[in-house]
């Protein structure tokens, strides 16, 4: 979780400074700075002994611990720092347990914490009990729905960061960490197969392909092989005739493409590299990396690059790419119209949708009614990113920009509901 720690690290809502001198022997004293939310003088319902015991060895290593520090206005005392680590150990609002409260809690913590990472490579980590946070990553997810979970990664999300890692907290990597203030007393609990989410902020896609990105490297490649430039460019890939009966299931709209059109008279030259005239790049990478979502082939982030040991391929590609986000989350928006049977095209309908965000990423009917007068559908679209944050309102944003986009295109032949 946390070893061989260099950079200036932050622990939040330390309440018997237990978790704190676990990291000694992980980091140097000098990149720590450890808080508590409760005054000095307060501590003591916590184990006065324990606390006592803690304090005085981190005393001993140069740590000097800040109390009365708010893990939700963090700009009350660190304006001007930056850390690469911001831990907050098994955060909960004081008292029975309330979801509203907590959420509120995670809610304002992101808000603040977020300005204060030193780079897009830091990370914010959050320890949660079994089942509070409501991810993918639960031991059993089923066991407890995601409505009545502290929803963390979609609030997380709407605060522009995304959920890079998730992994079991083993309390044996911590020798002196005890749990502490359950029910705002000093008891213990539970920790076993509590998780430790780790957050980082979401990169636009406004950027640039990064240098050593495949598709890049590729390009670099075939300019050399060939002896002038080549660039590709982003294409909106075709849709094949579909059908109503295919819709009965969710169907993935296709995403973009890219091609590289090589000049009439290279095609000699690149047969001797077993490509067609119109080499689609998407094609062959997705292939190559076993992706199951093409998008990612698109992000302009620079993390989903991972370096590897050997050169694969005749473009001498040294880089693969692997998911950022590792939970991203899916939202659905139905869609209803009445429609005029000989006007309306299914095909139209879906490259409608396929221009208007490529976030919308499956499609399924799942409802229609006909009489004698009148015909409708109801469509559930599900809008998800691979390497962004996107919450509800993003969502809604697009929906309604859908809305207008089929009443342009489409006003001959349905009726929005």
């Amino acid at each position: 979780m946390h070893r061989n720690i260099n950079k200036p690290i932050l622990l939040l809502g330390e309440a018997n400074f237990s978790f704190t001198l676990s990291l000694l022997n992980y980091c140097d004293p000098k990149f720590i700075t450890t808080t508590c939310y409760e005054s000095k003088e307060n501590l003591n319902k916590y184990n006065s002994e324990l606390i006592e015991y803690n304090l005085k060895e981190l005393l001993k290593n140069g740590i000097e611990p800040i109390y009365g520090v708010d893990a939700c206005n963090l700009e009350a005392h660190f304006l001007n720092c930056k850390f690469d680590k911001i831990i907050f150990m098994f955060p909960h609002v004081s008292g029975r347990s309330n979801l509203k409260k907590n959420r509120n809690l995670l809610n304002n913590f992101f808000k603040s914490s977020r300005k204060f990472l030193l780079d897009f490579e830091s990370g914010i980590y959050v320890s949660l009990a079994d089942g509070q946070g409501g991810t993918s990553f639960e031991k059993d997810p089923s066991k407890r729905l995601n409505k009545d979970s502290w929803q963390i990664n979609e609030i997380a999300q709407a605060n522009q960061l995304i959920l890079t890692e998730c992994y079991e907290f083993n309390k044996d990597d911590y020798l002196h960490y005890k749990s502490t203030g359950f029910r705002n007393q000093s008891k213990s609990f539970k920790t076993l197969f509590g998780l430790v989410h780790k957050f980082q902020k979401s990169l636009n896609n406004l950027v640039p392909f990064d240098p050593n990105h495949p598709i890049i490297k590729i390009e670099n490649f075939l300019s050399h092989f060939l002896g002038f430039e080549i660039k590709g460019e982003i294409v909106r890939r075709e849709l094949n005739t579909i059908k109503l009966d295919d819709l009965n299931n969710y169907y993935e709209i296709p995403g973009n493409g890219y091609d590289i059109n090589f000049p009439l008279n290279s095609e000699d030259k690149i047969k001797e590299l077993n490509l067609s005239i119109n080499f689609k790049v998407d094609e062959y990478l997705k292939e190559l990396f076993q992706l199951e979502n093409v998008r990612l082939l698109f992000s302009r982030d620079y993390r989903i690059l991972r370096e590897i040991d050997n050169e694969i391929t005749c473009f001498k590609i040294n880089y693969s790419i692997k998911e950022i986000s590792i939970d991203p989350i899916k939202w659905n928006h139905d869609l209803s119209f009445w429609y005029e049977p000989n006007c309306f095209d299914l095909n139209e309908f879906i490259r409608v949708i396929q221009e208007t965000s490529d976030l919308i990423r499956w499609i399924k009917l799942i409802d229609s009614f006909r009489n004698e007068n009148r015909m409708a559908y109801c469509f559930r679209l599900v809008y998800e990113s691979c390497d962004m944050a996107l919450d509800w309102d993003t969502t809604v944003q697009i929906q309604y920009k859908l809305r207008e986009n089929l009443k342009i295109h489409l006003s001959h032949s349905i009726i929005l509901r």
